[in-house]
């Protein structure tokens, strides 16, 4: 991948692109028992995250462990494609 907007990003970069935004996924999951209070049937799509969930939230300053493994592994990883490093960073800006 080149970076230049007109190729197709690769399968594993994509996915590797995607998972810096589980955190932010996860920080709000905090403020989502008034919407699941409303909508029990709509657990049932973030069962997959459950042991995710647990993990995350049972590790003291895991938001900001995450922030600065992201930041220092992958946004700033020069031998990451350019499509990486720029949604980690977009994952951190939607964290903060």
């Amino acid at each position: 991948y080149d970076g230049g907007g007109g190729g197709m990003v690769p399968i594993p970069d994509r996915i590797v692109a995607l998972l810096p935004y589980l955190v932010p996924l996860l920080d709000g999951l905090r403020y989502s028992r008034f919407f699941f209070s409303q909508f029990p049937q709509a657990i049932v799509l973030l069962t997959p995250l459950q042991p995710i969930a647990s993990m995350y939230f049972r590790i003291p300053f895991a938001g900001l462990i995450s922030f600065f493994a992201i930041y220092m592994g992958m946004a700033e990883n020069r031998s990451l494609s350019r499509f990486v490093r720029f949604n980690a960073m977009q994952a951190i800006i939607l964290d903060i």
